[in-house]
């Protein structure tokens, strides 16, 4: 587990701070303001969250759950503040406390200090004592604009960890979430900006191979990780997924060679093959009626440096990426399957 520091400086590095000037802002968000000022405000907020991250970097925090509740206690302010004019926000006390509880954000008073170290102003310093708060921001007044249409953005599009959307999409300034699109998809490129230049240029380098070659692609948000899921139009079948968190980064190959070529792995680095030996073991191995009655005939029987495996075909191999020979090894095998 990485400390909070580190944590704060790879969000901060993920935050989208170039847009390009014709991307789709749905009629629900607009609020009667025009295109020009919420791009404006959507670029000031971004300047915000960066300014945001800054001060979590330089503070000290005891555990890494409570980074997120700064990240949830703006967000919770862009879904519950109203606009009286465009440079600033209303909110009742209450409806912020339980939309932030919906977060299962805590400290909440203690958490507004940072937002305000970080540029806003409050009329007041404890929600407990005030019913009615407005929120200013006296430097970057069109940053509230940007504040309150990528939360709502945020909040409205399809994702499978609705709870992590105020990291996963919100305090990336995804503006790709501005169009309410029926289904969230978002972009390799913008995901990995934290990583270092080899990792992350690898990543990308997979994932323009697998379009180039026919694939297309899903992404996806679980509670820890950006998932690019790789599927053969040709072949019909997923063959690929990329796995990238804060932590680690990994690989999924979905393997047709490795029953039918002995050799296939015999050059492959230690990292690789004790992957493919842990992979995860066929059910029916101990019982013939276990498992989905469908998945017949989907299980891997191989042999690997002379020891026989029977596994799980949907569940492997999970394959580490950590040095330069297990990258090069991966895309070498996936180029084989392919």
């Amino acid at each position: 587990m990485i400390g909070y520091k580190e944590m704060a400086a790879k969000l901060k590095k993920n935050v989208i701070c170039d847009f390009p000037d014709n991307y789709t802002i749905a009629d629900e968000l607009r609020y009667g303001l025009t295109e020009e000022e919420i791009r404006d405000g959507i670029k000031d907020f971004s300047a915000l969250l960066s300014q945001l991250f800054d001060v979590l970097i330089s503070i000290s925090i005891a555990a890494e759950d409570e980074l997120k509740n700064p990240l949830a206690l703006l967000y919770s302010i862009g879904l519950c503040g109203k606009f009286e004019d465009n440079n600033r926000l209303t909110i009742n006390s209450n409806e912020l406390k339980k939309a932030y509880k919906k977060t299962k954000g805590t400290k909440i008073n203690e958490h507004l200090q940072l937002l305000q170290d970080s540029g806003l102003s409050f009329s007041a310093d404890n929600l407990s004592k005030a019913a009615i708060i407005q929120i200013h921001c006296p430097d970057n007044s069109a940053s509230l604009i940007g504040l309150k249409i990528m939360a709502e953005a945020s909040a409205r599009v399809n994702t499978a960890a609705p709870y992590n959307r105020f990291i996963y999409i919100f305090a990336r300034c995804d503006y790709l979430a501005l169009s309410l699109p029926k289904k969230y998809h978002f972009e390799i490129r913008d995901v990995t900006k934290f990583l270092t230049a080899e990792c992350r240029d690898y990543f990308n380098g997979l994932h323009d191979y697998l379009i180039a070659n026919k694939c297309k692609y899903e992404s996806k948000i679980s509670e820890t990780d950006y998932l690019f899921a790789y599927t053969s139009k040709i072949k019909k079948a997923k063959v690929f997924s990329i796995f990238i968190s804060m932590d680690t980064c990994y690989v999924k190959l979905n393997s047709k060679l490795i029953c039918q070529q002995p050799n296939l792995l015999a050059d492959a680095p230690a990292g690789i093959k004790n992957a493919v030996k842990n992979g995860q073991v066929c059910a029916k191995k101990d019982d013939p009626n276990a498992c989905n009655p469908k998945c017949a005939g989907k299980s891997m029987k191989f042999t690997l440096d002379g020891d026989e495996y029977f596994l799980c075909w949907i569940l492997n191999f999970i394959l580490p990426v950590n040095d330069k020979s297990e990258r090069e090894y991966v895309k070498q095998w996936l180029e084989k399957e392919l």
